[in-house]
C-alpha cells in the first residue's frame, strides 16, 4: 500500500510512504498504517502552514495563521523573536478566544523566556505559563498540547510528580503528538528518570523532524544522556544543537560538562570562551545556578553537572 500527500492547490508532492506488511492481523496493520500516516501528515501540514503564514502581511492573518506565525518566530530562539512569538499568540487569542493552542503556546513562550533569556522573571513567568496552560485546558480538556505545556511548566515550579502525570496524559490523548512525547521526555529526564527519557525524546523528533520546538527535545536529550553518563552522546547531541540553534546556551554548558568528564580540558575551555563571547558574564549564572532555581529533582543530578565544569577547571 502506498500513501501520498499532495497539495491540492499546487499539485506539489509533500510526502509519500510505502507499506509492505503481512495480512495475518489486518486490524493491527490498519492501526499501524493509520498511526504512521497521521504522524507523517500532521508535521508536513503544520510546516506548510508556517511557511504560508510567514509570506502573508501580518495584518491579514487570521487566528490560525497568527498561531503558526508565532511558532515560526518561537523556533528562532532569540530574545526579540520570542517576544514576537508572544505577540502573535496573543493576537491569535484575540481573534479566536476558543483557540486552545494559542493559549498553550503563549504559556510555552513564557516558559522559554524564563529558561533561556530572563531567569530574573522566573516567578512571574512561571505563574503566567500556568495561567495560560490551564486556560487552554479549560477550553479543551482533551487537547494534548495544553496538557504537554502544563507538564513543562510544572517542572519549572518543582512539581515533578504532577508533571509526569500531565505528560503521560498528553501522550494518551494524542499518541502522534511530538510535543506530548517531548514533554514526557522532559519530565522523566529532569524528574530523576533519565534512562526513561531518551526514547520519548527520540520519538518526538521522529514524529516531527522539522518541528519548531526541536531545539527543546535536543536540550532535554543531551541532559538525559549526561545523567546516564553517556558523554559521547552528549557531545554529539550538543554539537547538533549548536549547529542548528546557535543561540541555545544549554549546548555550551552540555559540551563543557561532557568535555570535563572525558578529560578534554582544552576543548571545554574553548567552548567557555565562545560562550562568554556570545552571552557575556551572565553566562556564568547558568553554571552556578543554585538548586532551588534549577529544574532537576535530584540534587545529585545538578551536582553531577557542576562536577563536569569542575573537572574542566571552569568553576572552583
Amino acid at each position: 500500500m502506498t500513501a501520498q500527500l499532495i497539495e491540492a492547490a499546487t499539485g506539489a508532492h509533500l510526502w509519500a510512504e510505502r507499506y509492505d506488511r503481512e495480512l495475518a492481523d489486518i486490524f493491527a496493520v490498519q492501526d499501524e498504517i493509520t498511526a504512521s500516516v497521521s504522524g507523517a501528515i500532521q508535521p508536513a501540514l503544520e510546516r506548510r502552514e508556517r511557511e504560508r503564514a510567514v509570506r502573508k502581511p501580518p495584518g491579514s492573518l487570521d487566528a490560525w495563521e497568527c498561531y503558526h506565525r508565532g511558532m515560526w518566530h518561537l523556533a528562532k530562539m532569540e530574545v526579540a523573536e520570542n517576544a514576537n512569538a508572544m505577540g502573535f499568540f496573543r493576537r491569535s487569542i484575540e481573534l479566536d478566544p476558543g483557540l486552545a493552542q494559542g493559549y498553550a503556546m503563549l504559556a510555552l513562550a513564557y516558559r522559554i523566556e524564563t529558561g533561556a533569556f530572563r531567569p530574573d522573571l522566573r516567578a512571574e513567568n512561571t505563574a503566567r505559563a500556568f495561567e495560560y496552560a490551564r486556560q487552554a485546558i479549560g477550553i479543551d480538556p482533551t487537547d494534548a498540547t495544553a496538557h504537554a505545556v502544563l507538564a513543562v511548566a510544572m517542572i519549572t515550579s518543582g512539581h515533578h510528580g504532577e508533571s509526569l502525570v500531565e505528560a503521560d496524559l498528553a501522550v494518551s490523548l494524542d499518541p502522534n503528538s511530538a510535543l506530548a512525547y517531548g514533554a514526557q521526555g522532559f519530565a522523566r529526564a529532569y524528574g530523576g528518570r533519565p534512562s526513561e527519557a531518551i526514547e520519548p525524546l527520540r520519538t518526538a523528533m521522529r514524529l516531527s523532524p522539522f518541528d519548531p520546538l526541536r531545539f527543546l527535545w535536543l536540550i532535554y536529550l543531551s541532559r538525559a544522556h549526561y545523567w546516564e553518563r553517556d558523554y559521547e552522546a552528549v557531545i554529539l547531541t550538543c554539537r547538533q544543537l549548536q549547529h542548528s540553534y546557535p543561540n541555545v546556551a544549554q549546548s555550551y554548558t552540555g559540551l563543557m560538562a561532557a568535555f570535563g568528564q572525558t578529560g578534554r580540558i582544552d576543548e571545554a575551555r574553548a567552548v567557555m570562551v565562545q560562550a562568554l563571547e556570545r552571552y557575556g558574564e551572565r553566562f556564568r549564572w547558568r553554571m552556578s545556578m543554585p538548586l532551588d532555581e534549577a529544574q532537576e529533582l535530584r540534587a545529585e543530578d545538578r551536582e553531577h553537572l557542576i562536577e563536569g565544569f569542575r573537572k574542566a577547571g571552569l568553576v572552583p
